[in-house]
């Protein structure tokens, strides 16, 4: 059971009136509102609302306006969030349900009447909103529902753009309760990846942490980014949702330092030029590596400093200092599209393979400026070992069908050896992430980051198919059952599957299987 009401800040939140265990329900619910249509006659609907519409480019539920021309004379940078703007504006004028209306209105949006300098992102927002506005009077079919909402409340147009902006789930699902969820990057809640039934698009939020009652439930608005330092984290919150985090994380990130952008200390191991000592880079204990870790400067919140523990407060050179800056400027960039795209697994296996390199090139320069436990480096490694497995899973399944006719036996040696170097990158990668993940002392469990890339390390054994392979890949399956899989974040069918590769080991080699319910997870230290 929960309750929205106010908070001590401002604004409202989403609290606990019971306890709520690790992978229990919190809330199930329906969308009060879906911006992208699911039906040929949804769509049909939603393009009647406009004129001037030319038919012709491939349409879909999620770009059903695709076609509807945005002229260059609009200065807008994010030319999707637009096109979602007035998609919004157009599926809210189709709702037939007043109440439901009533509810969509009643969510958080931006002050209409804030300044840039107040917040210059969340003004820019109301700016590209109002630029959609005066566009959607012009582009409306004049005999629309559309038409009728923004001649009669053209300011309740504007607000259903903000709210959409602020609020909208994947697939611009927006929810009476859900959405009124706060953010943290130390969640204690999280939208669960089975969420979505096909009828009825059933959202379930599901505690990843003990929460007790009276707590705020809270969920990350940044996916994989909640595992960056703070200054990316509100980076991204300022652009994408248009506030300044003041979570717990993030005010102890700020005064006490964040071991995420933590770097080897620039006194400790200088830099020749503008890379560290290999040995340095990447940590495997040839020799102790002292961090430094940064944080805001008390006599001046813009400065940031650095602070190791055996030297105190230290310097970054000009060199280093314009090195690294480069480095992290290059791999948010790459970073932003691989984390977006490293679920699609449907493209061409060179593709694959480009984006491979190109991720690998990435994270060496990462390593070799900024070193091993910094979040740039690892969640690089983390976005490379996703798209590894991938390919890797497509080897072996070619290599399985394939077949030997007796004169390619050399190349099929030198493939089992690239196969099991390969494999022994992502293992190594795959223990550094979980050891980093771990390092920041976080409410979840490291599998909501690497949950699904341990079990793909697990196929991977297992599919050699001797009983020692199998035997090591159930390990991976192990870590991240009994406090991942079992608590249902992914669903029956991953709990199954977790449940098949933990066990294959022993149906292979004839010992008794221990129960659907899997094995105890052993402790492990992550390396």
């Amino acid at each position: 059971m929960t309750e929205v009401k106010a908070t001590p800040n401002a604004g409202v939140a989403l609290y606990a009136t019971q306890e709520y265990k690790p992978g229990q329900t919190i809330l199930t619910e329906t969308p009060l509102m879906t911006v992208s249509p699911k039906t040929s006659s949804q769509i049909t609907a939603i393009r009647s609302q406009f004129q001037n519409i030319k038919a012709g480019k491939k349409i879909s539920q999620d770009s059903p306006i695709i076609d509807l021309d945005i002229p260059s004379s609009i200065h807008v940078k994010d030319r999707a969030g637009f096109r979602g703007m007035l998609l919004a504006c157009a599926s809210f004028s189709l709702l037939d349900d007043a109440s439901i209306k009533e509810k969509v209105l009643q969510l958080y949006h931006p002050n209409l009447e804030v300044s840039p300098e107040d917040n210059p992102h969340e003004a820019a927002l109301i700016k590209s909103a109002q630029e959609a506005l005066t566009f959607l009077q012009r582009q409306c079919n004049p005999s629309s529902v559309l038409s009728k909402l923004l001649k009669t409340s053209p300011q309740e147009g504007l607000q259903i753009m903000l709210i959409y902006r602020c609020n909208a789930f994947k697939g611009g699902h927006i929810y009476e309760t859900t959405s009124r969820i706060n953010h943290s990057c130390d969640f204690n809640a999280v939208v669960s990846t089975d969420a979505f039934s096909s009828e009825e698009e059933a959202q379930t939020i599901r505690a990843v942490s003990l929460i007790q009652k009276g707590e705020e439930i809270c969920i990350s608005y940044l996916g994989s980014f909640t595992f960056a330092d703070v200054m990316m984290r509100n980076d991204k919150l300022m652009k994408d949702k248009f506030f300044v985090c003041k979570c717990k994380r993030c005010e102890q990130n700020r005064t006490q330092g964040d071991v995420a952008g933590s770097v080897p200390c620039f006194k400790c191991h200088p830099r020749e030029g503008r890379y560290l000592d290999e040995d340095v880079q990447y940590d495997d204990g040839a020799i102790e590596v002292n961090y430094c870790i940064p944080c805001i400067n008390s006599e001046d919140s813009k400065k940031i400093i650095y602070k190791c523990k055996k030297c105190g407060v230290v310097e970054r050179d000009e060199v280093a200092q314009s090195t690294m800056e480069k480095a992290l400027e290059r791999a948010i960039s790459h970073l932003e599209d691989g984390l977006v795209h490293q679920s699609e697994i449907d493209e061409e296996e060179d593709s694959r393979a480009n984006k491979i390199e190109m991720t690998e090139r990435l994270a060496c320069l990462s390593t070799s400026v900024l070193g091993a436990k910094h979040w740039a480096s690892d969640l690089l490694l983390f976005v490379n070992l996703s798209a590894k497995l991938s390919l890797l899973h497509a080897s072996m399944l070619c290599k399985s069908a394939g077949g030997s006719d007796g004169k390619g036996e050399k190349k099929s040696e030198d493939e089992d050896a690239d196969l099991m170097n390969d494999i022994a990158e992502c293992i190594d990668s795959l223990e550094r992430v979980i050891a980093y993940v771990e390092s920041l002392s976080l409410k979840c469990h490291f599998g909501h980051l690497v949950g699904n890339v341990s079990v793909g390390v697990a196929r991977v054994l297992v599919g050699f198919g001797d009983v020692k392979s199998m035997k090591y890949g159930s390990s991976f399956a192990e870590r991240v059952y009994d406090d991942y899989f079992k608590l249902g974040f992914e669903g029956e069918g991953m709990i199954k599957l977790v449940d098949t590769l933990i066990n294959a080991w022993k149906k292979k080699s004839g010992v008794k299987e221990e129960g659907a319910e899997g094995p105890q997870k052993k402790k492990q230290k992550a390396c």
